[in-house]
């Protein structure tokens, strides 16, 4: 078999695993997983902002240090 086929019928398998039996219930399912993956996103991408303007101030520190000498007392 080529590799393809293998994960082409390894992602079936795995989604027929999630799905509800009830092919009726699918739309819910899919409404309710997207909504979770919706907030999954926010919260990454909300994280993402948190951890930029961390490392910004951190810039910030180490280039007032080096711009007004501190720790210039190194020998």
């Amino acid at each position: 078999m080529k590799i393809r086929t293998v994960v082409a019928l390894g992602t079936l398998g795995w989604l027929a695993s999630k799905l509800p039996r009830d092919p009726q219930e699918w739309p819910a399912y899919a409404g309710e997983q997207y909504a979770t993956l919706r907030g999954q996103v926010e919260e990454a991408v909300e994280a993402g902002k948190r951890a930029s303007d961390r490392r910004m101030a951190q810039l910030d520190r180490e280039l007032d240090e080096a711009v007004h000498g501190a720790g210039s007392d190194r020998p």
